[in-house]
C-alpha cells in the first residue's frame, strides 16, 4: 500500500513539473552545437522530435522535473549568458 501512494505523489509532482526550452531545430548540426555548449557549462541537456507544419524539428531542453522557481533561474542565468531560454510545462 505505501508503494502505491509514493508512485501517485511522483505522478502529482511530475505534472506539476517544468523545463526550459531552448531551442528547435531542422538541422542536427545545430542540434549537436547547443547541445554541446549547454553540457560544457554543466546543463543537463535533453533532445525530443516534434512534429509541426514546418516539418519534424529537434526541441532542445536544460533541466527535468523541475520546480517553476528553478527554471526560471536556469532561464535567467541562461539569457544572462547569450542563450536563448523559455520556460514551460515539462512534457514528460
Amino acid at each position: 500500500m505505501a508503494k502505491a501512494k509514493t508512485k501517485a505523489k511522483a505522478k502529482v509532482a511530475t505534472r506539476g513539473s517544468w523545463v526550459v526550452q531552448v531551442g528547435s531545430f531542422a538541422d542536427t548540426k545545430h542540434v549537436c552545437k547547443l547541445e554541446a555548449k549547454l553540457r560544457a557549462k554543466g546543463y543537463k541537456v535533453y533532445t525530443n522530435k516534434i512534429n509541426t507544419y514546418k516539418g519534424e524539428l529537434t526541441r532542445v531542453s536544460v533541466g527535468s522535473g523541475l520546480t517553476r522557481q528553478q527554471a526560471d533561474n536556469i532561464a535567467a542565468r541562461l539569457e544572462a549568458s547569450g542563450i536563448a531560454a523559455k520556460v514551460s510545462r515539462d512534457r514528460i
